[in-house]
């Protein structure tokens, strides 16, 4: 965090505001240019069970398939209100270790500290909404286990180089081996190049099922992000609310895939069911107070 400007420390209700004006202006774009994209993970979870956001939830979940993941991409950073918001993508953050899994949008003027990083530049955020690609996925254990081991090895390199070291997980042998014979020296976009380029090596021929292309090292195991493609076969506009306190402050109407249900089953498993004592995370999003910008 850069010491020589003023920041404030944000409640959830101010980060769920902010979010909420984010996921319209998703929302504005994706219907101009006909992408059709849905709420996914907490945000879907949130919507469903509470009629919005999870009480103590700080970010958002969106997913695309793939070809309208790539096609937003492409146009987001003309259409995008760049003076309020940011883009984080193959296009514009060559050097952020996760665009092959992800894109971000997010608000100007907020920062999120992220003390796991080497490099806190190479993350800068702030507040955000994660959009997701829906990658078609080999049905075959086999194939889908190959899949993964060689995407395990390549974000065991990319948290090699982007992580400070007692924040890696479980340490990768190849990962590290290939690492030392030459690895350091291909850049954090040609590893993520590699990525893609191994994911898509697996559905040549039509898939029924697709996945969220998180990797052996992403928050969730395999088993939770892999869907039958039809659960997405079309959407259902749902109702979104703003609390604060008791009181609605925003609501619009965002889609939620039609098999949310068998979605938010393999995901959470019991997701009616709220946790027992559950206590919002310590936040770590802070406002920019005057005319301070963010640093790039």
């Amino acid at each position: 965090m850069d010491r020589r400007i003023e920041y404030k420390k944000m409640t959830v209700s101010e980060i769920q505001e902010q979010l909420f004006d984010v996921l319209c202006e998703i929302d504005k774009i994706c219907k101009q240019h006909d992408i059709q994209y849905f709420l996914g993970f907490g945000s879907l979870l949130g919507v469903v069970r509470d009629g919005g956001f999870i009480p103590w939830d700080d970010d958002m979940d969106i997913f695309m398939m793939k070809k309208d993941w790539n096609k937003f991409n492409r146009i987001v950073m003309e259409e995008l209100n760049q003076d309020k918001y940011f883009v984080i993508n193959r296009y514009t953050r060559k050097d952020c270790p996760f665009w092959a899994r992800l894109s971000r949008i997010g608000v100007n003027g907020t920062y999120r500290k992220m003390d796991y990083y080497k490099d806190s530049s190479a993350a800068q955020s702030g507040i955000f909404a994660d959009i997701f690609p829906l990658e078609d996925s080999p049905a075959n254990q086999k194939l889908l286990e190959s899949q993964q081991f060689l995407l395990g090895i390549v974000d065991g390199i990319l948290q090699i180089k982007s992580y400070k070291w007692d924040q890696i997980g479980k340490k990768n042998i190849v990962s590290c081996v290939l690492y030392i014979l030459g690895g350091w020296c291909v850049s954090i976009e040609n590893w993520n190049v590699i990525r893609t380029c191994i994911q898509e090596m697996y559905h040549k021929r039509p898939c029924n099922y697709v996945m969220v292309p998180m990797g052996p090292t992403g928050k969730y195991d395999i088993s939770r992000v892999l869907y039958k493609k039809a659960f997405f076969s079309s959407s259902i506009q749902k109702d979104f609310q703003v609390m604060k306190g008791e009181a609605v402050i925003r609501q619009a109407k965002f889609p939620i895939p039609v098999g949310y249900r068998d979605i938010l089953r393999k995901t959470y498993k019991n997701w009616r069911k709220r946790p027992n004592g559950k206590k919002p995370k310590e936040l770590s999003y802070w406002v920019l107070e005057g005319r301070g910008k963010q640093r790039k």
